[in-house]
């Protein structure tokens, strides 16, 4: 059950949108989850961005409701608390239905190389 919650986690939960998809290119991506005995997963993102121009922002969702279907057949809703974000490069934070969308990026005006990294704590309850 643990490794299937997972496995949807990781896939939709590490989405990278960008506000202007032509401007930039991902170098590196890298992600280090910490899962508590008390299924707190703690997640640390480092990405290395490769921008052609300003602006010089990315967008980050993350899902705060999902359903998974078990092998009995049976759907589970998971509601999602996302706590303790943290990052030296957020613009705006909007609750979006089922999400959260942050959005990360320099006030520097040239393309160029730019390092992301935040951590946040993830925590799926199942309802």
């Amino acid at each position: 059950m643990i490794r299937k919650i997972v496995f949807i986690f990781l896939t939709t939960l590490f989405l990278i949108f960008p506000s202007y998809a032509n401007n930039f290119y991902i170098e590196n991506y890298d992600v280090d989850v910490t899962v508590s005995k008390d299924n707190v997963y703690h997640i640390k993102e480092k990405i290395k961005v490769h921008f052609t121009h300003y602006p010089k922002e990315i967008q980050k969702t993350i899902p705060t409701k999902f359903i998974v279907q078990k092998k009995n057949g049976k759907n589970y809703t998971y509601n999602a608390k996302v706590r303790n974000f943290k990052t030296k490069n957020l613009v705006s934070e909007e609750r979006k239905g089922k999400s959260i969308e942050f959005v990360l990026g320099y006030s520097n005006l040239d393309g160029g190389n730019s390092n992301y990294y935040f951590e946040y704590d993830y925590i799926p309850n199942n309802n």
